[in-house]
């Protein structure tokens, strides 16, 4: 359990930070229920809905419309992101006469069983989970011994409201001509009322002083599509619950304090290519052999009958520019070393650099193999610690008799244990499932694999954060992984 709070002007202290955090590709459900809604603030989603409905993600939302003031044309894009109809998805708008619905709470379940909530102040909105408002609340996870029976009350409490078991006040919503009957019924409205904000209010009253502006923590990031980002006159458009706040076209980044009426907008980056190689036609920088049986992508030492190591493990070609190695993602079987778990541990590779790879054979079970020295190392403001060791990478699910895809595994060898080890003699938090670490790939310089774990919150975590999500938005993303650039991993 963690309480977090963004009066610490902490941007890892956000609700968006959390969403970055749980909304893994092991997420197979989203549970939401909040009282005020804006469409803008589902880029915080934006990892989840680029997939959920091709993998039919189950997502369940209670959104309140306290009195009337949620926009129809917000819910219909909502109903769109989501890709409903779906049986898996469930959209739902509370109104009460008397009462306000007045929730704000967040859950997921992994495909693991495994699940996580947020429970606090936040509204789904942009003022309130990107640090623009004062907002705390108390973040749950049963991979961090959290109960199980708390985390699945509180998805009970949520699908109860679907259930039809005498609920009154939710409007179920199965398509757009719901939506467009809720607002001719008066539950959403075409447009917000006009409100002046309280802080003009106070301003105009006699003897009155200039007060504190807060700058946001996180800035979202604009769709990578032709979404619209708002509708209508934002600066007149106010509820009761969220104070207006600017919500300029920008990427997700820690927001530094601004002076009184600054305002800071970062553009979007540059396109960038996909992951790949370059020169993987046939100019490599050692003989290859491609096997009959294998994959074209698979190449091979001539005759090789053993794995092949160092400057020989590799082809010759290039990760294509301007990467120099991958940003990925710790899942459960990568970090188990961290987890006290045993067995061995795997990072998985994206196939679209396979042909940097020169193999050799296992002769145990005939399996593609190369090897490389790797050096680990742990890095934070605070803490470096380096780590040498052995590694391999195998190729999975191509031989003749395999089944399943091809796939592309590192051993990522139990000496992490070490690095662990002083990790915790320095009281900081260990390396866990979801988070960003770096892989550079052998060069010119070095025949051996890096990889960087960084501690969350420091300046080297932000860019490689931001890289990343970069990616998610341009459809740039491969296995979990994208391209790593210069500049963003810490000098060895």
């Amino acid at each position: 359990m963690n309480y977090l709070d963004t009066g610490k002007r902490d941007a890892s202290q956000t609700l968006t930070h959390w969403f970055l955090d749980v909304l893994t590709e092991d997420v197979s459900a989203l549970r939401m229920q909040t009282g005020y809604f804006r469409f803008g603030a589902t880029r915080a989603l934006m990892p989840l809905l680029a997939r959920v409905g091709a993998q039919d993600i189950q997502t369940h939302i209670l959104i309140g419309s306290n009195d009337s003031d949620t926009l129809h044309s917000d819910v219909a894009r909502l109903f769109t992101k989501l890709e409903m109809p779906r049986d898996s998805a469930k959209l739902g708008i509370v109104q009460f006469t008397n009462a306000l619905f007045h929730h704000k709470v967040y859950h997921v379940t992994r495909v693991d069983g495994s699940q996580a909530a947020f429970i606090g102040s936040a509204n789904f909105t942009e003022a309130a989970i990107s640090g623009g408002n004062v907002e705390a609340g108390v973040a749950l996870d049963t991979l961090e011994g959290d109960s199980v029976e708390v985390l699945t009350q509180i998805a009970q409490a949520i699908d109860h409201w679907f259930t039809g078991e005498g609920i009154q006040g939710v409007h179920l919503v199965t398509g757009l001509d719901d939506i467009d009957a809720l607002l001719e019924n008066g539950v959403l409205a075409k447009q917000r009322a006009i409100r002046e904000p309280r802080t003009q209010a106070i301003a105009r009253q006699p003897g009155a002083q200039p007060g504190a502006r807060r700058a946001k923590l996180i800035v979202l990031p604009p769709w990578p599509d032709d979404e619209p980002e708002e509708v209508g006159d934002e600066d007149a458009a106010l509820d009761l619950d969220e104070p207006e706040q600017e919500a300029p076209a920008a990427v997700i980044v820690a927001a530094e304090p601004e002076p009184a009426g600054a305002h800071a907008v970062i553009p979007a980056p540059a396109p960038l290519p996909a992951l790949g190689v370059d020169n993987s036609d046939d100019d490599f920088g050692l003989s290859i052999e491609k096997r009959p049986g294998f994959p074209a992508h698979i190449l091979f030492e001539p005759g090789a009958l053993v794995p092949t190591r160092g400057w020989t493990a590799l082809s010759g070609a290039k990760l294509k520019a301007p990467y120099v190695g991958l940003i990925m993602k710790l899942t459960r079987d990568s970090a188990r070393h961290f987890e006290g778990g045993t067995g061995t541990a795997n990072i998985s590779i994206p196939v679209a650099v396979a042909e940097t790879f020169r193999f050799g054979v296992f002769p145990r079970s005939g399996r593609p193999r190369a090897e490389f020295s790797l050096r680990l190392r742990f890095h934070s403001a605070a803490l470096r610690v380096e780590q040498s060791c052995e590694t391999n990478v195998m190729a999975y699910g191509v031989l003749p008799a395999d089944t399943g895809h091809g796939d592309l595994r590192m051993v990522l060898p139990a000496a992490v244990r070490k690095v662990a080890e002083e990790i915790e003699k320095n009281d900081l938090q260990l390396p866990k499932n979801g988070d960003i670490i770096l892989m550079e790939w052998p060069n010119e310089e070095f025949d051996h694999f890096r990889i960087t774990f960084l501690e969350p919150g420091c300046a080297e975590h932000a860019k490689a954060v931001l890289a990343y999500e970069q990616a998610i938005q341009s459809n740039r993303l491969m296995g979990g992984s994208c391209g790593l650039e210069k500049g963003i991993s810490p000098d060895w």
